[in-house]
């Protein structure tokens, strides 16, 4: 007793394929598109900015620097270079993460994220206490960016790096400002 074309399943019922089975096919056929459409670079980026929320700064130095090197032409490697100098700054490798910000405001002069790259600059010179380098960078800073939400320290530690230099009447003046506007 064998099946012949017409005949149906299970005393005269048509087999029907569930809505489910179908539907998870479909779902397949979608996430096989996707996957193949996928961008390795920009998985990189991803896990690169992953590692820096959950703040493994080593980790995530590591892949924005080796992010940017290998895809220096990626829509993204604007962001893992500023995020490559965050991370050393989280570090605390002020000496590291300086260059980085410094090549940073050289190469992307418009960008959104232009402001923080110049404080962060100052800051690492304060911090590894290069004084007369960190004055410069902070009125930089404060005169391209003066009402950035970063100002309110910046002037503070411009007057506390003048203080450094001995330019007690400037860094009265600085803090006075300081006073005044926050």
């Amino acid at each position: 007793m064998g099946f012949k074309p017409g005949d149906t399943a299970g005393g005269g019922r048509r087999p029907r394929c569930s809505r489910a089975l179908v539907g998870s096919t479909i779902l397949l056929v979608l996430l096989c598109q996707a996957v193949a459409g996928a961008d390795p670079a920009l998985d990189e980026y991803n896990l690169a900015l992953g590692l820096y929320k959950q703040n493994r700064w080593a980790l995530a130095a590591d892949t924005f620097r080796r992010f940017a090197k290998e895809q220096p032409k990626h829509a993204k490697v604007p962001f893992a270079k500023f995020y490559l100098g965050l991370s050393l700054w989280r570090l605390e490798k002020y000496r590291t993460a300086r260059p980085v910000f410094r090549n940073y405001v050289k190469t992307y002069p418009k960008s959104r994220n232009l402001p923080e790259a110049l404080y962060r600059v100052a800051e690492c010179s304060y911090f590894i206490q290069d004084w007369k380098v960190a004055e410069t960078d902070f009125k930089t800073y404060l005169n391209r960016a003066p009402n950035n939400d970063l100002a309110q320290w910046a002037l503070p530690y411009l007057g506390d790096t003048q203080l450094h230099l001995k330019k007690h009447q400037a860094a009265a003046a600085s803090f006075t400002t300081s006073l005044k506007k926050f």
